[in-house]
C-alpha cells in the first residue's frame, strides 16, 4: 500500500516502474539487467492513480518494504479458507450463580437477562423482593425531597410577589412625584399667562384713555405726532393680543415633560352658534391652498446662532431629548448643542466625513446616521460619538 492509500500488488508495481523506465531508456538492455539497474538508479516513482510522488530510498528493493493492506490481506485469507467445513457449535446453558451446566435454559430473568438454575432461581427472586423494599425507601425519600422543593418554590414565588409589589409602589411614588412637578410647572405657566393678560389688559385701558383724551383735545400743533404714537402703541398691543395664548402645551407621558409648540396660532375665539364654522381646507390639496396655509401661520425662530456655517440636517436624538444635533457642512462635523442653554457641548467628527448634510437616528440601536454629500456614503456613529 502506497502512502496515498492506493493499493497494488508487488508484481504490478515492479512491472509499472520497469515500463516507465523503459520509456525513458533507449538502449537494448534486457529485463533482468534493467531490474538490477533500477535497484541502484530509481529513487522515486509516481502513483498510477493519483500521480503522487513516492520515494524509494533503497531503490527497487524499497517496494518490498511498503506496508501491506491488512484489510485486503484478511479478505484474501478468508477467501482461501472459505471451503473448509464449519462444525456446528454446541450450545450449553450455564447458571450465572453456581455455574451448573444444563442442556436447556431453565429460568431467564427478564430484568437482568441472566440464566439461573432451579435452585438459584428462588434465591434470585428473594433478592428482587429485597430490592423492592429498597425501591419503596427511595420513593419515600423522593417524596420528602419533592415536598421540600415545593415549599422552597412557594417561598420563592411569595418573595417574587413582594418584590413586584415593592417595585410597583416605587413606580407609583415616582409617577406621583413627577405628577406634582408637572402640575407645578403647569400652574407656573398658567400664572405667567394670567400676569401677562393683566398687563396687556391694563395697557389697553390706558391706551383707550389716551385716545379719548386726545379726541377731546381737538386740533393741536402736535396732533400728527400724537396720532402716530397712538397708532404705534395700538399696533403693538394688537400684535400682542393676536399672539397671546398661541403656544400649545404638549405633555409627553413617556418622559413626563411639558413642551410648548409655538409653530402655529391657537387662539381661542368665541363664535356664534348660528354661524357654522368654515370647513378646514386641506393644505396639500393644491398649491394655492398650501401657500395660503403657510402664509396664515406664524413662525418665530427660537434659535439664532451665527457660529454654524451652512447648517444641513438638524435632529434631536430619541435617547436624549436635551440635545440638538446640527450637521455643519463647511466645518465637516456634527455640532451637539444643549437645548436648554443653546450652548455647544460637543463636536462629532471623523477624518472620513467631509460634508455632512442630513441626520437620522435609530432608537433601538442608539446610532446616529450622517449622510455625506461629497463621499456619497452614510457614516454611522454611536450615541457617545464613536465612529
Amino acid at each position: 500500500m502506497l502512502h496515498c492509500q492506493h493499493t497494488f500488488c508487488l508484481t504490478c508495481l515492479q512491472t509499472h516502474i520497469i515500463a516507465k523506465n523503459l520509456k525513458i531508456r533507449s538502449d537494448n538492455t534486457s529485463v533482468e539487467q534493467m531490474k538490477v539497474n533500477l535497484s541502484e538508479n530509481v529513487k522515486s516513482f509516481q502513483c498510477p492513480m493519483c500521480q503522487k510522488e513516492v520515494a524509494l530510498e533503497k531503490g527497487f528493493d524499497s517496494l518490498e518494504e511498503l506496508p501491506k493492506n491488512l484489510y485486503i490481506d484478511s479478505l484474501l485469507k478468508l477467501m482461501d479458507g472459505g471451503n473448509s467445513p464449519i462444525s456446528p457449535k454446541v450450545v450449553d446453558y450455564r447458571c450465572v450463580n453456581c455455574k451448573t451446566v444444563s442442556e436447556q435454559q431453565e429460568h431467564v430473568c427478564q430484568h437482568c437477562m441472566q440464566i439461573f438454575c432451579e435452585v438459584c432461581w428462588n434465591d434470585h427472586i428473594s433478592e428482587l423482593d429485597t430490592n423492592l423494599v429498597m425501591l419503596v425507601r427511595q420513593i419515600d425519600e423522593s417524596e420528602s425531597r419533592l415536598k421540600h422543593k415545593a415549599e422552597n418554590f412557594a417561598t420563592r414565588c411569595d418573595q417574587l410577589n413582594d418584590t413586584v409589589k415593592e417595585s410597583v409602589e416605587q413606580k407609583i411614588a415616582y409617577i406621583q412625584k413627577m405628577e406634582k412637578v408637572v402640575l407645578k410647572e403647569v400652574a407656573s405657566i398658567k400664572e405667567d399667562g394670567s400676569t401677562r393678560y393683566m398687563n396687556i389688559d391694563s395697557r389697553i385701558l390706558d391706551l383707550k384713555d389716551k385716545i379719548q383724551y386726545n379726541i377731546k383735545q381737538g386740533r393741536s400743533s402736535n396732533k400728527i405726532t400724537t396720532y402716530m404714537n397712538l397708532h404705534r402703541e395700538t399696533a403693538k398691543i394688537l400684535n400682542e393680543v393676536y399672539h397671546y395664548g398661541e403656544a400649545r402645551l404638549i405633555f409627553d407621558p413617556e418622559t413626563f415633560r411639558l413642551e410648548q409648540d409655538t409653530e402655529g396660532i391657537y387662539n381661542d375665539t368665541e363664535e356664534s352658534t348660528s354661524v357654522l364654522p368654515a370647513k378646514s381646507e386641506n393644505p396639500f390639496e393644491s398649491v394655492d391652498a398650501m401657500v395660503k396655509h403657510y402664509r396664515s401661520r406664524s413662525f418665530v425662530p427660537k434659535l439664532l446662532w451665527t457660529k454654524c456655517p451652512r447648517p444641513g440636517g438638524v435632529g434631536i436624538p430619541p435617547w436624549d431629548t436635551s440635545r440638538l444635533l446640527i450637521a455643519a457642512m463647511d466645518s465637516h462635523n456634527v455640532l451637539v448643542l444643549d437645548r436648554s442653554r443653546f450652548k455647544l457641548v460637543e463636536r462629532i467628527s471623523h477624518p472620513e466625513m467631509i460634508c455632512p448634510s442630513a441626520l437620522a437616528f435609530s432608537k433601538s440601536r442608539k446610532e446616529i446616521y450622517v449622510s455625506d454629500k461629497w463621499k456619497h456614503c452614510v457614516h454611522v456613529f454611536s450615541s457617545d460619538g464613536q465612529y
